[in-house]
Order: C-alpha cells, then sequence, then structure tokens
C-alpha cells in the first residue's frame, strides 16, 4: 500500500519565503493607506470638546456611588439615608 495521497499533495507544494506579486501589491497598498492616514493633520482638541453635561455628570456622580457602595458595602455612608 503506497501512501496516503493527501501525504503527497502537501509534499508537492513547497512554499517560498519571498512573497509573490499578489502579496507584494496588497502589502503596497495596506502601506499607502496607513501612510495617508498617518500623515493627514490632526484636528486640535480643545478642553471643551471634553467637557461632560450635566446629565453625563449625573450618570458619572451614580457611577462613582455605586461603585463606592459595591467596594465598602454596609461601611459605606450615603447623604439620602440620613435625611
Amino acid at each position: 500500500m503506497g501512501p496516503h495521497p493527501r501525504d503527497q499533495s502537501q509534499r508537492r507544494q513547497k512554499h517560498s519565503s519571498e512573497p509573490d506579486a499578489t502579496e507584494q501589491r496588497l502589502a503596497r497598498g495596506w502601506r499607502e493607506t496607513w501612510r495617508a492616514e498617518t500623515t493627514e493633520p490632526e484636528r486640535p482638541t480643545r478642553a471643551s470638546d471634553h467637557r461632560p453635561d450635566g446629565e453625563e455628570k449625573k450618570r458619572r456622580a451614580r457611577f462613582a456611588a455605586g461603585i463606592a457602595r459595591s467596594e465598602f458595602g454596609r461601611h459605606y455612608w450615603d447623604g439620602r439615608r440620613e435625611r
């Protein structure tokens, strides 16, 4: 009984460490795209762009209070309970 056909087909395929023309074209295309993205001037950011609005501040405060309650458990002081 001879070798399995699958074993023979794998032997016939020899992979070169050198990229073929298709791989080189693809690599050049990606490189050009990357260069175009990195050379574009960035929009200057202002501090006012990053300030949260009123709803965002409330959401962040609720999140922080929830984390504190989670971490400190029954020892967490909540001002609402003192009323």
